[in-house]
């Protein structure tokens, strides 16, 4: 974990970006279903840990954190002036955006403006 936060880090730094958003779900590892081998896989790793060391690093360099929760990251346009709503379970609601996710990696704004969300 010390070697993976810092080379975020150094990435940050290198690339002069000022604020890391960290997409954090509370219990996202409960009740996960990906298959037995790749639930020990992915459950093991201590993503809590990582978190704490990216903002620990991230104070001392200048670099402003910000932890949102994620369920709508991937539909939310920061174009389109989206807030991401959180996911509320209990509420039947459905949240709907002008945009939309083409496929992994590509979202097209409401304004039909192909984004790349993987940068």
């Amino acid at each position: 974990m010390r070697i993976a936060s810092r080379l975020i880090i150094n990435t940050l730094i290198n690339q002069k970006i000022g604020t890391l958003i960290i997409g954090h779900n509370q219990e996202w590892k409960q009740k996960i279903n990906l298959g037995k081998r790749n639930n020990q896989n992915f459950v093991s790793v201590p993503y809590n840990r990582l978190i704490e060391m990216l903002c620990y690093k991230a104070k001392m360099v200048g670099i402003n954190v910000i932890l949102t929760e994620e369920s709508y990251m991937s539909k939310a346009s920061f174009i389109d002036n989206y807030l991401i709503p959180v996911y509320n379970k209990s509420e039947k609601n459905q949240v709907t955006f002008s945009g939309k996710r083409i496929k992994r990696g590509l979202y097209s704004t409401a304004s039909k403006r192909l984004i790349n969300e993987v940068c």
